[in-house]
């Protein structure tokens, strides 16, 4: 009980100093912190790797169910789904 009271008390310590916040759980333990933005440089890099990705999520759309469902075994044991393992092997490709 008195972790949840450190908890809201923490909450409204942050809002009353105007501070944006996030709560979250994490193996099981609730944590708070400030939110804050996304940092986004638009770099050549970055937008390549966006539009490879963007690109295989493509492609696995465009797959046939019988071929997701080989990537789903394939995946098994892996602690992965089939669709992570297909991502996975499309953002190693050169």
């Amino acid at each position: 009980m008195s972790n949840n009271l450190f908890l809201l008390a923490e909450i409204y310590k942050r809002v009353a100093h105007g501070d944006r916040i996030v709560t979250y759980n994490r193996y099981g333990k609730t944590y708070v912190r400030r939110y804050f933005v996304p940092r986004n440089p638009r770099t050549e890099k970055q937008r390549n790797h966006r539009d490879r990705f963007k690109n295989a999520v493509k492609e696995w759309k465009n797959l046939t169910e019988k071929e997701k469902e080989t990537y789903k075994q394939l995946a098994e044991g892996m602690s992965m789904s089939g669709f992570n393992l297909f991502m996975s092997l499309k953002m190693k490709e050169t």
